[in-house]
């Protein structure tokens, strides 16, 4: 009787072809999540780079510009929309933000490069990813769908929108249907009393860090459902008992403070002021 020899194998078992398919899978993402931390990695150090571009060339710019005796043509001192400076520099431009000019020089920074925020007081820097409220420009903003509505030029110059007289919250804009949410700019220091009151195209604001004082009734018979603020220390409220700590823990508690007008609460009507520097 002849012998019978075993069959060959010839290939891979199907076990083995998915545990070396899972090998590989594996690999494949360590590799990729290594390539990605390095792409964020080199984003964040090149808008950091740039961010240093950028105030190293707006300070040549404020220097060159007090050099002659043509005082008309000085960049001054004070807060500086990216927008409403010229500057040229090496490495990307700002998408926006602003910059303060102190004694000819900036002295402090708030830059949205890319997907990145850059803070920078006295030469010392920190870098985090921004938020669309933070990288979008001051205007009307339509908060949900991520996007700029009208900007702050357009709302002060076409529909009247005020900080510094009563009722100036853009009263014109009824006219045009348009409903969001407005970012103040960092150029704003007090916000006017009444300033949002009976203008229900206005349902939210953002409050930066540049505005110390809000005046009495800012917010009675407002449409406001939520406030954002930048700097949410040191807020106090002028109520007849005395200035109360405001507690700024989310835009809903505030929402809840600046909604309601009852005898045990008159947020709404008094002025609020902030002692942060």
């Amino acid at each position: 009787m002849k012998k019978i020899n075993k069959r060959k194998r010839n290939g891979f078992t199907l076990l083995e072809l998915l545990a070396v398919i899972l090998v590989l899978s594996i690999i494949g993402l360590i590799a990729f999540a290594a390539v990605n931390n390095s792409v964020k990695y080199a984003r964040k150090k090149s808008a950091e780079t740039s961010a240093h571009g950028y105030i190293y060339a707006v300070n040549n710019q404020v220097g060159l510009s007090r050099l002659d005796s043509d005082t008309e043509n000085d960049i001054l001192d004070g807060t500086k929309l990216v927008s409403s400076l010229e500057v040229k520099m090496e490495g990307k431009a700002p998408n926006s933000g602003h910059v303060v000019i102190t004694n000819g020089t900036v002295s402090k920074a708030e830059l949205i490069i890319g997907e990145y925020k850059i803070t920078c007081i006295e030469g010392e820097c920190t870098t985090k990813k921004a938020t669309f409220l933070e990288s979008v420009e001051p205007g009307l903003i339509d908060l949900e769908n991520e996007k700029l509505l009208v900007s702050w030029d357009d709302l002060v110059n076409k529909y009247g929108m005020s900080l510094t007289v009563g009722y100036g919250g853009a009263k014109a804009l009824a006219a045009t249907g348009l409903t969001g949410f407005v970012k103040f700019p960092p150029t704003a220091t007090e916000i006017w009393g009444t300033c949002f009151r009976n203008n229900n195209n206005i349902t939210g604001a953002y409050i930066p860090s540049s505005v110390k004082r809000i005046g009495a009734e800012a917010f009675n018979k407002s449409p406001l459902k939520v406030l954002y603020f930048e700097d949410t220390s040191n807020w106090y409220a002028k109520l007849s008992s005395g200035d109360t700590l405001v507690t700024i823990k989310s835009p809903e508690h505030v929402a809840d403070k600046i909604s309601r007008r009852t005898s045990k609460n008159s947020y709404p009507m008094v002025e609020w002021y902030n002692t942060s520097k």
